[in-house]
C-alpha cells in the first residue's frame, strides 16, 4: 500500500505531520470537556496523555503509511484541529475521523479537510470505503458524513448504565 501525503492542501488549510509546537494547542483542544465529549476518548486528556497520543500518530504513520493530520490555516497559521485516517483494530476498518477545537466549529473545516483526505485516500491509495463512527448527539459530525456522502450503516449499542443506548452511528463513505 503507497503511503498516504503527508502534507496536504485545500482553500483554506494545511493538513500536515504533526510538530512540537502543536502540543499546546492540542492540550487546550483536548482538555475541553464539550469537545471531548463527542471525541470517543472517554473524556478530556491531560499533558501527558496528550503528548502519548501525537507519539500514537506519528507511529501509525509509519506503521500503516497515513494518519491523523493537525489542521492549520492558511491565512493566519492558526490551529484548526485534526483530522485523517486511523485503523480501527476493534472493528477492522479504517476511519476517517475529525476533531475541531469550539472556535473552529461551524467554519467548515471539518468538511473541507475531511474531503481532502477522503479523495487522496481514494484516489492515492487502494481504500474502496471508510468509516466513520459518530455519536448520535453530535449532529455537526453527522452533517460532515453527510456532506461526504457518507451513507448510514448501523449502529452500536452498548450498556450504558444498565440500559442499552445507541452509542455511535456508523456511516460510511465509497469510493465513486
Amino acid at each position: 500500500m503507497a503511503m498516504l501525503d503527508q502534507r496536504l492542501e485545500t482553500a483554506r488549510l494545511i493538513l500536515r505531520m504533526v510538530r512540537p509546537a502543536d502540543i499546546p494547542a492540542l492540550e487546550a483542544m483536548n482538555a475541553d470537556p464539550e469537545v471531548m465529549a463527542m471525541s470517543g476518548a472517554g473524556g478530556t486528556l491531560d499533558r501527558a496523555e496528550t503528548f502519548k497520543h501525537c507519539c500514537t500518530t506519528l507511529g501509525h504513520w509509519q506503521l500503516k503509511g497515513y494518519g491523523m493530520y493537525v489542521l492549520e490555516e492558511k491565512q493566519t497559521g492558526d490551529f484548526c484541529g485534526s483530522v485523517g485516517l486511523h485503523w480501527r483494530a476493534d472493528m477492522q476498518c479504517v476511519e476517517l475521523s475529525w476533531i475541531l477545537p469550539r472556535a473552529k466549529w461551524s467554519h467548515g473545516y471539518a468538511t473541507e479537510a475531511a474531503r481532502a483526505v477522503r479523495d487522496h485516500a481514494f484516489a492515492k491509495m487502494d481504500f474502496t470505503e471508510l468509516y466513520h463512527f459518530i455519536d448520535p448527539e453530535n449532529p455537526r459530525s453527522l452533517r460532515v458524513a453527510e456532506k461526504l456522502g457518507a451513507v448510514r450503516r448501523g449502529e452500536i449499542r452498548t450498556l450504558v448504565d444498565g440500559s442499552e443506548r445507541v452509542t455511535d452511528i456508523i456511516c460510511v463513505s465509497s469510493r465513486p
